[in-house]
């Protein structure tokens, strides 16, 4: 069967595209950065479509021939350029239109557990994106839809609230938990939740629209995960430290402006709701005749290895670091403001010109606060992370011939930029959240 997975380079995608290859089918993959899918995937037909920019007519030439097609796109959070509606809301309007067009028998969506009574944009709009394809189900007969809703996920990597979870369980010798860690879910492994999928695409569901609740068979608290994860990435036992609600909302609201603490209203909601079924879990319970594992027998058969344990310590680490690198350009930034006259000064000494140097002072202080301000707004990439390491490069070398004396300076004038640069070059090469 030739398979199409949109947004399939993602978290739940990939492990969704690895098992159908595995399995023996043909899949075509979409996504937005298609030369490094297509090296992950040698194995599958790998097309560049951005579900947002992109055009109906566009994917549905890329479908043809395809019988079922796999919607794994999500935002928990929109982006510049895009808004969780246009993601989830928008691409599956595009995605109905262009896989009628195509002659797609089938759609097999990936929606959540608990999106019906929460309150953010992500949940909203996922569950506008059901009642479309609710919708269009009365218009193309001829389609069935199956729409999964997993509890939580994790697996091997992780993503979002996994990963959030994974940092808190890094702080050494304590736990924090939001409001007493009492939200409950129903975990499922991701190679489980690809099983499910799998057999979502030929599954007779003897109705054209099915929903189904892909959750684990145990209903464990954000504590009992939390503890299970620490223990699989061998912490030793934490204090436990319950956080006030009230405290995290702050949290939150203040990560949905300053994006770089990994906090935000999205995450904070996905960690206080309950994400559980309102069919008790029984014991072997299966879905869509696959057998869902017990978090304990996935972890134990997965144990962590120093890789995990790296993730997530930087994952609560790298926040912080970022920070103070903002803060750093911050206060360089103003410093140099402040102290332009003298910046002047220096520069004339050296036979610039008055005006120019002048310009080139506070030309510089501008750049360290736009740095500032795109580490603090969250814009900041992997290029942003490159280019602050080049113009400390190119500070080093130029007050090198202006003042070679500063690295003899006691205080380490320029001998500080050694290590800025090499933490500018971690925060590079470690701008990858999946």
């Amino acid at each position: 069967m030739r398979v199409a997975v949109i947004g399939g380079s993602g978290f739940i995608g990939s492990e969704i595209v690895a098992n159908l290859l595995s399995h023996g089918h043909a899949v075509t993959l979409f996504c937005r950065d298609a030369a490094r899918t297509a090296r992950r995937f040698p194995a599958a037909s790998v097309v560049s479509f951005d579900l947002v920019k992109g055009r109906a007519e566009d994917l549905a030439s890329q479908l043809a021939g395809c019988e079922v097609v796999v919607n794994c796109a999500g935002v928990l959070k929109g982006g510049t350029g895009f808004s969780e509606h246009d993601v989830h809301v928008t691409g599956t309007e595009k995605l109905l239109a262009a896989s009628r067009q195509a002659g797609v028998t089938r759609i097999v969506h990936i929606s959540a557990i608990g999106i019906d009574h929460a309150t953010t944009p992500y949940a909203a709009s996922k569950l506008e994106s059901e009642q479309r394809l609710l919708k269009a189900s009365v218009a193309y007969p001829g389609l069935s839809i199956v729409i999964l809703r997993p509890s939580f996920l994790y697996g091997k990597g992780s993503y979002g609230g996994s990963s959030a979870i994974r940092g808190l369980c890094a702080l050494p010798g304590v736990l924090p938990l939001i409001a007493g860690g009492r939200q409950k879910f129903q975990p499922v492994c991701l190679p489980d939740m690809a099983e499910v999928v799998r057999a979502a695409l030929t599954t007779a569901t003897g109705k054209q629209v099915v929903i189904v609740d892909v959750c684990g068979p145990e209903v464990l608290t954000t504590r009992d995960i939390a503890l299970k994860i620490r223990a699989w990435l061998g912490f030793s036992a934490p204090r436990e430290m319950k956080v006030p609600d009230g405290f995290t909302r702050v949290l939150a609201r203040l990560g949905d402006v300053f994006p770089i603490g990994g906090l935000c209203s999205a995450i904070r909601e996905q960690l206080a709701t309950d994400y559980v079924s309102s069919t008790p879990p029984s014991h072997g319970q299966g879905t869509l005749g696959v057998a869902l594992r017990s978090m304990d027998d996935f972890l134990q058969a997965n144990p962590s290895s120093v890789q995990d344990r790296w993730h997530a310590k930087l994952h609560v680490l790298r926040p912080a670091l970022s920070a103070s690198i903002g803060l750093l350009w911050l206060g360089s930034g103003l410093a140099g403001l402040a102290a332009g006259k003298e910046a002047e000064t220096v520069l004339s000494t050296k036979g610039v010109p008055p005006r120019a140097a002048r310009v080139t002072g506070y030309g510089f202080s501008l750049v360290d606060l736009f740095f500032a301000w795109e580490i603090f707004t969250g814009r900041v990439h992997k290029r942003g992370w490159l280019r602050q390491t080049g113009l400390v490069a190119g500070y080093s070398a130029g007050l090198t011939a202006l003042k070679p004396g500063l690295w003899k300076n006691p205080y380490g004038a320029l001998l500080k930029n050694l290590p800025i640069m090499g933490l500018l070059a971690v925060l590079a090469l470690t701008d990858d959240d999946r």
